[in-house]
Order: structure tokens, then sequence, then C-alpha cells
């Protein structure tokens, strides 16, 4: 579809609908099948043809207005995308047309934007004419879109109808899976493998932040795995490596239990996938973090990268980034959920009450970011603290933990966080199965000191108060300084009657935090009130002041 962007003269339009109706264009396998008021819809046989029209037509176009004056001259954006119409009495109609639709409003002006569905039939065409933006939020979509426009230096200059640019193109990490392999004649071994590889990949291929890619599609990553059996037991060894220097910058070893295929498949999967999903952010962290860059993916993930450490200063470092993309991608549904996040990140690391201008902003920002992408498991998971963070939702959050197990299973996150939830509503044995069942995706990961910090709350309800000084002394081994962390420690040394232990952890508390005052703890939405009471008494019983 294409439109003028100036209605004072329509020598453009009638020249544009010449264009579509003269032989040359029959030829290209064009027809105009109606306008559409100040625009034309038209369908090619060829794709190749279609795009080869457009940039003829707003060549002729460009060629004709250059004598009229500037304030009168028409420019036309175009819009291609390929796929399935529904023919209707001379018309059509359907999800092709409505995304073809979106893309030229997102076009720049005089320029074409065309989807990657398009771009893929002209490879070794005419691909090198088309500028790659990246990943488009379009209205009424319910995914982003990728996109490519013409001319090529128009990829900083997209319609405001579309999520613009920061300095340079961004686009996804894409990373392709080699055949997991198997060594040995171990049959057992062999289907394991085969099995991991379909179930990782179809986990991949829901995140929203990466691309899953063929393997000789130029990936920027690649995994490889190798499976091998002895017995009844199973070592994988996981590697990432990085096209552009070859350099194999992760590997990860996992065992598995060979007398239940099924549960060595989800356990061995679930780590592989959680893995790759944050190994590979975390490397383009590192290299972000070297220089400083205008990429918006590089920012989004340095950003996550420090919300994944326990630090107000790394969380306020996180939102200074997210706010750079923010004022020039407003509608970067990811950038929008995160920065709702680190406006709730006590809720996640800290004890202190939030004010009650970032509960609004947060509240409005994680509808935006879910209304965006529906299809995000991290915007659902950070929707679902909020609820049982906030405004003790309990119900609520579980539906929201739910909705992103059902866009991705393997979701370590969502388990540990569903365990955080269990132990509010009182059921801290399954609280400590699903923290648990995280846990082994989580372990090499900069984020694990949540799993011991969720632990040390539910053996806390359980009143099991030696495990909870376990892990509570765990979460700061791991995150030195965190405040929650220090909070269990010295509220389980309070409840368990170790004077010596509370005295330190009640020193180390005021040290980190001055001002410290039990009653301007946050409330922690227990569904019984005496967990909470509990807590506080612990606190009391160390000599925190009141």
């Amino acid at each position: 579809m294409w439109k003028p962007l100036k209605k004072q003269r329509w020598p453009g339009k009638k020249n544009c609908a010449c264009l579509c109706s003269t032989p040359a264009s029959s030829r290209l396998g064009g027809k105009i099948i109606k306008s559409t008021g100040d625009g034309f819809l038209a369908e090619f046989s060829s794709v190749v043809e279609a795009v080869r029209f457009a940039i003829a037509a707003q060549e002729a176009v460009r060629s004709e207005e250059e004598s009229a004056p500037q304030d009168r001259q028409i420019s036309y954006r175009m819009g291609l995308h390929i796929g399935d119409v529904i023919v209707d009495d001379g018309d059509i109609y359907g999800d092709g047309v409505n995304l073809a639709a979106r893309l030229e409003g997102a076009a720049p002006t005089g320029g074409i934007c065309i989807s990657a569905a398009v771009r893929d039939q002209i490879v070794g065409v005419m691909d090198e004419l088309f500028t790659d933006v990246g990943e488009l939020t379009l209205k009424n979509i319910s995914r982003p879109i990728r996109a490519f426009v013409w001319p090529p230096d128009q990829g900083g200059a997209l319609h405001t109808a579309a999520t613009p640019l920061i300095g340079v193109t961004s686009k996804k990490p894409t990373i392709a899976l080699a055949a997991f392999e198997a060594l040995g004649n171990n049959d057992d071994a062999k289907m394991l493998a085969e099995a991991c590889n379909h179930t990782v990949e179809a986990a991949l291929a829901n995140l929203t932040g990466l691309d899953l890619i063929a393997l000789d599609a130029d990936p920027d990553h690649i995994a490889t795995a190798v499976f091998q059996a002895s017995a009844n037991q199973v070592r994988t060894t996981l590697k990432l490596r990085e096209t552009s220097t070859s350099a194999t910058y992760m590997t990860q070893r996992m065992n598995g239990d060979l007398s239940d295929p099924f549960v060595a498949e989800d356990l061995l999967s679930g780590e592989i996938a959680t893995t790759i999903r944050y190994g590979i952010p975390q490397r383009i962290a590192e290299r972000a973090a070297e220089t400083e860059t205008n990429d918006p993916e590089a920012m989004l993930n340095l950003a996550g990268h420090y919300m994944m450490g326990s630090q107000p200063e790394e969380w306020e470092a996180a939102g200074r980034l997210l706010d750079r993309i923010l004022t020039v991608q407003p509608r970067n549904f990811m950038a929008v959920g995160m920065k709702a996040n680190t406006l709730i990140g006590e809720l996640v690391w800290g004890y202190r009450a939030i004010r009650p201008e970032d509960i609004e902003a947060a509240d409005t920002g994680l509808s935006k970011a879910v209304s965006l992408n529906d299809q995000s498991d991290y915007v659902h998971l950070i929707r679902g603290i909020f609820h049982y963070g906030i405004a003790g939702d309990l119900d609520a959050a579980v539906r929201c933990v739910e909705r992103g197990f059902e866009i991705s299973p393997q979701f370590a996150q969502g388990h540990m966080v569903l365990g955080w939830i269990q132990n509010l509503m009182g059921q801290p044995e399954l609280a400590l199965n699903s923290i648990k069942k995280g846990s082994f995706s989580l372990a090499k990961n900069r984020i694990y000191h949540r799993v011991p910090q969720a632990l040390a709350q539910t053996y806390l309800v359980m009143g099991d108060f030696e495990n909870a000084i376990a892990n509570a002394n765990r979460a700061l081994q791991n995150s030195p300084g965190l405040p929650v962390g220090q909070l269990y420690l010295a509220s389980a040394a309070g409840q368990a009657g170790l004077p010596d232990l509370g005295a330190r952890a009640r020193d180390a508390l005021l040290t980190s935090d001055p001002d410290f005052r039990i009653s301007g703890v946050r409330r922690f939405h227990f569904q019984d009130p005496t967990c909470w009471d509990a807590i506080l008494d612990g606190l009391r019983a160390v000599g925190l002041p009141e």
C-alpha cells in the first residue's frame, strides 16, 4: 500500500496510478485493487517485481516533484508484505493486507518499508538496497515486525507511526543450534540429545529477545551441546560461540539421571535454554559496558545485566539507560516493561516502601507493555510481581506467572517467582519445589542470589531457622549487601535465639542502612499475618530500632 504525505496537489497521485496501470506495470504482474482515498492498494504475482515497481514508482514521483515548490511537493510512503489474502468481489483483505498498511505507515518520507518476509524473497537480487531497521511495534499488530527500508540512508528516518531508532541500526541477536551430539553408542543418550534439541529449539523460538535462525543463515551466536552417558547418569556440556570472533565465551556442564528420560529432558533442556537466554545478553552487556553505545539492543541488554544485581545504584543505572531508549522508542515494549520494573525494584531486592508516584508509573507502564506485546513472559512476570508486592492480589499474581509459562514453559525466573507467591499464600512446601525447579537453571547466572533469597524467606515461614540462615548467607555471598538478605538473616537469628549472630546481622544491616527502622519496612503480603509478625519480631529480638 502507499499514500501521499501532502495533499495540496494531486499530479503525483495521478502519475502513480498511471504507473500501476501502464503496460510496463502489467508486465511486472501488478494490478490495482482499489483506491483508498489518498492512496492505493495493489497486488503482484512476484515479490521481486513488486519491489522493482515500488522503487521505480518512488523514483518517478520524486523526479516529477523536483520541479514543484518544496511546500507543494507530494511524497509517497509505501509498504510491502507477502502473505495470504482473502479475495471477495474484486477486493482483497486479511492479515497480509493489514500488515502492508501498517508498514506503509512506518515508511520514511518518500521511501518504502518491507517486511522480513519480503526481504527474504529478494536476497541476492536487490536486498542490498534496503537497510535493516530491526523490529517495529506497529498498531494493531500483536507481535513486533522485523522491517527493512529504502532508500538505505533512511534507516534513521522512520515515520513516527513506528518505533524510531537511536543513532544506529538495531536488531535482536540471532542464535542457531547445532545438532546436539551424543558420544558413544548409548541409545538413551542419543534419544535424549535429540529430544533436548527439539525442546530447546521450541523454547528459544518463543523468546522475544533472541531470534532463532538456521545454522547456515549467518547467526551471531551458535550453541552446541554434547551428551555423554554412563549407566543411568548423563552429562551434558553446552558451549556458546560468537561467530564474529569465533570465540567460545561460555561453557557449562550439566548432569541428569537417565532412569526417568522425561525428567532428564525437562531438567537438561531447561538448563540449556536458560543458559542461552541469559548467556547471550550477558555477552552483549559486557561488550556494551566497554564503550558508550547507541544501539538500543545493546543498551537493553546492559540494563538487564544491571537489573540482575541487587544494589540500588545498579537499578538506577538501568533506569537511565532505559530512559535513553524510551525518549526515541516510546513503544519499545521491553524497555517500557523494564523501566516499570526499575520503579518497583524494592519488591525484588529490598524492604523499603515504594513511593506512590512510582507505583502509579509502574502500573501504567506495565499495562502499556502488555498492550504492546502480550507474548513476553518477562512482562507478565513483572506484572505478577506488582500484583503480589503492591496490591497483595496473590491470585492475580499467579495468573500472570502462569501466562508466562504458557508462552515459555522453561521460564526459570517464573518458577522462582511462583515460589515467592506460594510462600505468601501459606504453601511453603509447594514454594520450595517451585524455587528449586528454577534454581537448577539459574545456578551459574548473575541473578542466582534471588534463589537462596527466596529459600531463606520460605524457611523462615516454616520455622526452619537453620536453613533460613544458611540460605540468607548464601544470598549475601552471591550478592554482598543484598538488603532483603540482611533482613532475613537478622530475623532468623532473632527467632532462633542466636544472640552473637543476631548482633552481627543487626550491625551489618545498620551499617548499610543507618536510618533503618522496623516501622519503615514495607509490609509483605502474607495471607496469614502471623507470618509477617514473626519476621518483625525476629528483627526486634536482635535489637533493631522500632
